[in-house]
């Protein structure tokens, strides 16, 4: 995961190892261990996957910012959303990367959960999960594409019956339930950790999975935004709503190309000689985001970099 990135570019080196570096002393191993570990068993435990998916991710928005590719606004999915706060400067490295492992910490005490990608508009999955008092809707990732959160005997058993009526559904693969009433103690503990940190202001606007819209500096400043925002749901096709509204009304041609690269060939992405200098370009490299100028445009044109979630 990163190593090709990691060996290859300076500045993502870099910021990775910065990143290593400040958590040395809180986690048993080091992050660059884990670069050329896909398959080992510390990537199973959130202790040691969401420091090294912040790591990888803050390397790549700082290495964009490093090639000139400047962030007017940014999002990010879940754990994502640190990176996107760190970079507005709501949080500074060492207090995100603080509050990162005591997230990933109290989610691993919350016991075992199962999560369940579904295929369905939002209302049909409510009356799905309408008996099921134990399931909830974790994420939203646009309007057919919608993530169930609960104990593993009960998404299960969800998933039998969607399966049964060829409804497509995928499990994920994780051990928890993130954003569901598993993680109500793991979202006490993240408050906690919140208080004794520099909350500060966006500096650049930045969108909050938790209300779908542009945060406000009280919900930034907010120790208790921070644990509701691992409770409750990712509203991210809301996010991507937003988003959409920003390019609409900022870009003059409103045609959008879409690219799809894996995150390895992110140096090739950001100089792309076939992207117009005109339409908006949607680079779709990994988990978190960032909306960023490119220099070289016509003025009032933009370059709409999007990093958002993808998988091995």
């Amino acid at each position: 995961m990163g190593r090709h990135l990691y060996e290859r570019h300076a500045q993502f080196r870099s910021h990775f190892d910065a990143c290593s570096d400040a958590l040395a002393a809180g986690l048993d191993t080091d992050l660059r261990s884990v670069l050329d570990a896909a398959d080992s068993p510390q990537l199973s435990l959130p202790r040691y996957l969401q420091p090294a998916l912040f790591a990888t991710e803050y390397a790549l928005a700082q290495s964009l910012i490093d090639w000139d590719v400047r962030p007017v606004a940014v999002l990010g999915h879940s754990l994502g959303e640190y990176v996107a706060a760190c970079v507005a400067g709501v949080l500074s490295l060492p207090d995100a990367l603080q509050l990162v492992l005591a997230r990933s910490l109290a989610m691993e005490r919350a016991g075992a959960g199962a999560m369940v990608s579904v295929g369905l508009p939002v209302p049909e999955v409510l009356d799905i999960v309408s008996g099921e008092p134990r399931v909830e809707i974790g994420v939203i990732n646009s309007p057919r594409d919608v993530v169930l959160s609960g104990a593993a005997a009960d998404i299960d058993r969800i998933v039998a019956r969607l399966e049964s009526a060829e409804v497509a559904c995928q499990r994920l693969q994780t051990t928890h339930a993130f954003h569901s009433m598993m993680m109500d103690d793991a979202a006490a503990a993240v408050t906690d950790a919140a208080r004794g940190l520099q909350l500060s202001t966006p500096a650049i606007p930045l969108l909050s999975n938790l209300t779908g819209r542009w945060m406000t500096d009280d919900d930034a400043t907010d120790p208790t935004y921070w644990g509701r925002h691992l409770r409750e749901t990712v509203r991210f096709a809301d996010n991507v709503q937003a988003v959409r509204r920003l390019c609409a009304g900022s870009v003059a041609d409103r045609r959008t190309i879409v690219g799809r690269w894996r995150a390895d060939r992110l140096a090739g992405c950001v100089r792309r000689p076939d992207v117009p200098a005109g339409p908006a370009a949607w680079i779709q490299l990994r988990e978190g985001a960032l909306l960023a100028r490119r220099p070289g445009l016509q003025p009032g044109h933009r370059v709409d970099v999007l990093l958002r979630r993808c998988r091995r």
